[in-house]
């Protein structure tokens, strides 16, 4: 366990901290917060500081750091300035440097990707094509608005099929989420459980989906995109799906306080990016009051 540095003691170099930061992420964050915080420290901080005391690393490097990656999208940009900001709160924690030399780094501007509208025909289209043995992971997904992380992480003894009840134990949000399955997961659920055994225990839903990284395995994401094209939707995503959900919930009249609950958001501004897809509905609703209180009311087609 490292120890605070000394007037006379050099302090640790960045690959040796990084170790001992990795080992205190796997403990404190969820799995797949800790997997990206692995990747980008491994793959993109280390290489830039290797050989570098953690004390003589300042803010004018992360920047020119930063400006290096030039090819990457400005959300993977800030994926880095996050994991470099959170390994140098610990140091500073640990008392290896004065200051964190993250912090005063402007975020980049991120561009919110839109939401491909998916009706419901080729979402079942969608699930229709993915092979059988996969099918089951996309339709959780569809049914729960789950993340990738929560659901790689769902055990068979968070399944309760008597009561038609799913527990999310780890999510982003660090709440757990307790959901009441739709009839289609329920059913979905219980044939998967008997064609595996009588008993599936403690083990996860989805351990063959699991690479040796603890993501999901490429061959999954493969079939994946390859289903949405199938649609016409090649540039689906998996984590679309969640958003398909919450749009779904909002065109069936779902008020957006139990969307929020539904998709565990922790502020209902999180979830007003829906309430958008519900003016196909709305609009007609205040159309036609419009029309009432002037005598003009006629049946829409």
């Amino acid at each position: 366990m490292p120890h605070p540095t000394v007037p006379d003691d050099p302090g640790p170099t960045f690959e040796a901290f990084a170790e001992d930061y990795l080992a205190w992420s796997r403990l404190h964050h969820t799995e797949s917060t800790h997997v990206t915080r692995k990747r980008l420290v491994l793959g993109v901080l280390l290489p830039a500081f290797l050989g570098r005391r953690l004390d003589r690393i300042a803010t004018r490097d992360l920047d020119r750091l930063l400006a290096s990656l030039d090819r990457v999208s400005p959300a993977t940009r800030n994926r880095v300035l996050t994991a470099a900001s959170t390994l140098f709160r610990r140091a500073q924690a640990m008392g290896y440097v004065e200051r964190n030399p993250a912090r005063g780094i402007e975020r980049g501007r991120e561009q919110v990707t839109p939401i491909p509208l998916v009706s419901l025909e080729k979402q079942d289209q969608l699930l229709e094509l993915l092979p059988s043995d996969k099918r089951l992971l996309f339709l959780v997904a569809l049914e729960t608005a789950a993340r990738l992380g929560e659901l790689l992480r769902l055990r068979w003894d968070d399944v309760d099929l008597a009561s038609r009840m799913l527990l999310l134990r780890t999510t982003k949000a660090g709440v757990p989420r307790l959901l009441k399955m739709s009839a289609r997961l329920e059913e979905a659920l219980r044939r998967d459980a008997a064609a595996r055994s009588p008993d599936p225990g403690s083990r996860r839903l989805f351990e063959a989906a699991i690479g040796g990284d603890g993501c999901l395995r490429s061959t999954w994401r493969l079939a994946f995109k390859e289903a949405a094209a199938q649609i016409g939707f090649p540039e689906l995503r998996i984590h679309d799906l969640r958003h398909l959900t919450a749009i779904n919930l909002v065109r069936a009249g779902v008020d957006l306080p139990t969307v929020q609950a539904f998709l565990g958001h922790r502020h209902l501004v999180s979830t007003l990016r829906y309430a958008a897809y519900a003016d196909e509905t709305a609009t007609a609703r205040a159309a036609r009051a419009l029309d009432r209180i002037r005598g003009t009311d006629e049946e829409a087609p």
